[in-house]
């Protein structure tokens, strides 16, 4: 087994009674890609697809997928991890035992230092291991590898084989993201090959790279375009309650207004498009109505100068397909009425 940064001797001789060895590629790792420091590979895999996001959100289930009252399928029970998000798909030969890959992996993390905090190897224990699969594995988190082996796996795989687990070590966690199916779907050589997609989050909070506008920038791009966006409006993820680091932000707002009697506005919430429409919609609409509160409740507007309105992600002023992009679409606008 090659060294990785991080691994102890200890570590290592756990690994070794494993069935982690020196891997034996099936086929080249793409260009560019290493395995995490201090995870091993599975013996005789190659990988096949990698990605590292800076910055990204990421729904790590911690419960089996469940249908709600209307029947449709929800994940009633999971984390909606921000930071640093580096994924891999392993391409295993056909004939290895997905249960057995699992098994090794559980080993492997819990040597490493992580804890589950779910797992499941069937459809009973899963929910639904398809739905499960195809609700964490989407978006920005298909890796665009050529092949698409991460989607296949989620979408077309079978025996499909889930884990979440947590490591906390120095004052900083690490969460692991961990699928294990066999390419039932697959056609050619690739059939019934067995796929293993990891995900390692490391939460971290977004740098803040926009700029403060003032109340009299506010009312000059209102007056000259109808409308003016803001980034100084925080709020937790999945929360639409108003952080304390918004309070310069409101200041201003509260300062336009009260400077211009006349003026009422639509207070509009926008998302970038992690997550599905009739969330992000849900979420733009609580956020700006809790924006309007805050103007209310602590700066006295009057309530009949405020409308609030959600538009999601429908109304983009960057590409979502990037870290930059999605934090300028998270946003807030003031829009003239």
């Amino acid at each position: 087994m090659r060294r990785h940064p991080g691994i102890t001797s200890q570590l290592l001789l756990a690994l070794i009674a494993l069935t982690f060895r020196p891997a034996v590629a099936i086929a080249q790792d793409i260009a560019g890609a290493r395995d995490y420091p201090g995870l091993p590979r599975f013996h005789g895999s190659a990988i096949r697809g990698f990605q590292s996001l800076a910055f990204d959100s990421f729904l790590l289930p911690t419960g089996p997928a469940a249908h709600d009252v209307s029947g449709n399928w929800q994940i009633p029970n999971a984390l909606r991890l921000e930071g640093k998000v580096t994924g891999y798909v392993y391409v295993l030969p056909p004939g290895t035992a997905t249960l057995e890959v699992f098994r090794n992996y559980q080993d492997a993390l819990q040597t490493a230092g992580f804890a589950t905090l779910f797992a499941c190897d069937d459809d009973d224990a899963c929910g639904d291991g398809g739905i499960l699969a195809q609700r964490v594995y989407a978006g920005s988190h298909i890796m665009q590898n050529g092949g698409l082996r991460s989607a296949q796996a989620a979408m077309y795989g079978s025996d499909i084989h889930m884990l979440s687990a947590r490591r906390s070590a120095d004052g900083r966690d690490a969460y692991v993201s961990l699928l294990v199916a066999k390419e039932s779907a697959m056609g050619g050589a690739d059939k019934d090959s067995v796929s293993v997609v990891l995900h390692v989050i490391e939460p971290k909070p977004m740098k803040n790279s926009m700029e403060f506008v003032s109340a009299a920038k506010m009312a000059s791009d209102i007056a000259s375009s109808g409308h003016v966006a803001l980034y100084g409006i925080f709020f937790d993820t999945d929360s639409a309650t108003v952080k304390p680091e918004s309070a310069a932000a409101l200041n201003e707002i509260a300062t336009l207004l009260k400077r211009e009697p006349g003026l009422r506005v639509y207070i509009v919430g926008h998302t970038d498009t992690q997550g599905g429409y009739d969330y992000n919609m849900g979420l733009s609409g609580r956020r700006s109505h809790a924006v309007a509160e805050a103007l209310v409740s602590r700066y006295g507007i009057v309530p009949d100068r405020l409308h609030t309105a959600g538009v999601g992600f429908l109304s983009p002023v960057a590409t979502n397909a990037t870290d930059d992009g999605r934090a300028k679409n998270r946003r807030v606008e003031l829009v003239r009425e």
